[in-house]
């Protein structure tokens, strides 16, 4: 018999059907008439199994007595579409298999909450509930989605969303733990650094931001980014593209615009990116955000020479009265949250600002730019 993810059953029998079509292993058309497993275990266990997994599960070992003992089927026999008499009796199947099925139910991969934020979440939303002695469909049904999404996220094949952890704090009085807790997985550096990114961005009220080699993605024009894009640094060019210009909008399509200042490095001037036209809008589109009230750009000169910013890009962003910090590297970058991080990228930022032109000066250089590429 081929295991199902998430569950295996040692028996390798053939699997006769009774009248209703449901395939039952031979082990289980022995066992009929033995000793009983109550409805509800079977409920119970069914319960900590995935959606997916539970679905071919039923597919793969199900059986006339777990028809009967199965709210999925209860309704086949209480219609009288299944006619065949054990089906009608109590539940009489192998309990040591369920047994051991029990035992081996895993998910795709073992939880490891002291390796990673994600599966801690998923470990405490479980502790929490049985704690508060719920059931995963009671606490489905106050958090007003399906079982399924529960079991995912107790079995961290989904993560627990911003709104979800919300309500679970306050349903628990939990003091905003999970919120902090998600919040905290978002920014960390597991693959998904994006999400966390994109988040801050949208609620920041402070951007300080060094670019050393391309205009920073807020503040690039459609053309600049989509050519940027085509040099190969992404599979899906206006996928990526749209999502840039969402980030963009997340920012300056405010009512109020936050802080923004910008410190860029000579070179992002002196590269090409795309035909000149492209040069010519994007480095003017620079000189016009830069004459809001709230944004400042900033150019390093050559002649600064030898600069803490020349080994990468960063961005610190102030959220919620506090300062976060975003380093970008190739493939993906890495969001820090602990202060002592934080504060070195500031200190970073603040000795580039100090050599770096003033507002008009920087102004000009930007100019003088654009008209070489006219």
């Amino acid at each position: 018999m081929q295991n199902s993810p998430g569950i295996r059953f040692n028996d390798t029998a053939s699997r006769p059907r009774h009248r209703c079509g449901i395939e039952r292993s031979g082990s289980e058309a022995a066992s009929l008439g033995g000793a009983g497993t109550p409805s509800g275990d079977v409920d119970r266990l069914l319960s900590r199994v995935p959606a997916e997994s539970r679905n071919r599960l039923w597919r793969s070992a199900r059986c006339a007595p777990i028809c009967l003992t199965s709210s999925r089927y209860r309704e086949i026999h209480r219609s009288g579409d299944c006619q065949n008499a054990p089906c009608r009796g109590t539940f009489a199947t192998f309990p040591h298999q369920w047994q051991h099925a029990e035992r081996t139910i895993t998910v795709g991969h073992s939880l490891d909450p002291d390796r990673s934020l994600w599966h801690l979440i998923a470990v405490e939303v479980r502790r929490q509930r049985m704690e508060h002695g719920l059931s995963a469909n009671q606490l489905a049904i106050r958090l007003e989605c399906d079982r399924s999404t529960v079991s995912r996220v107790e079995n961290g094949l989904r993560r627990l969303s911003a709104d979800y952890a919300a309500k679970l704090d306050e349903m628990w009085n939990l003091g905003r733990l999970f919120s902090r807790l998600v919040r905290f997985a978002n920014a960390t550096d597991e693959g998904d650094w994006f999400t966390g990114l994109t988040e801050h961005e949208a609620v920041a009220t402070h951007h300080r931001m060094w670019e050393a080699l391309l205009v920073p993605g807020l503040l690039q024009t459609e053309g600049y980014a989509r050519a940027a894009l085509n040099a190969g640094l992404v599979d899906d060019v206006e996928r990526a593209l749209k999502t840039r210009m969402a980030r963009q909008a997340a920012v300056f399509g405010k009512p109020k615009i936050p802080h923004v200042s910008v410190l860029i490095n000579w070179a992002v001037l002196a590269q090409p990116i795309g035909p000149p036209a492209i040069m010519v809008e994007q480095l003017a589109h620079l000189i016009e955000i830069g004459e809001l009230p709230n944004v400042s750009v900033r150019v390093l000169e050559r002649e600064a020479g030898a600069n803490v910013g020349l080994d990468g890009s960063f961005a610190l962003l102030t959220v919620d009265d506090r300062d976060i910090a975003f380093a970008d590297a190739p493939e993906r970058g890495r969001l820090m949250l602990d202060p002592p991080d934080v504060q070195r990228f500031g200190v970073r930022y603040d000795r580039i600002s100090n050599v770096a032109a003033p507002v008009g000066p920087s102004r000009r250089l930007l100019e003088k730019a654009m008209e070489s590429y006219k």
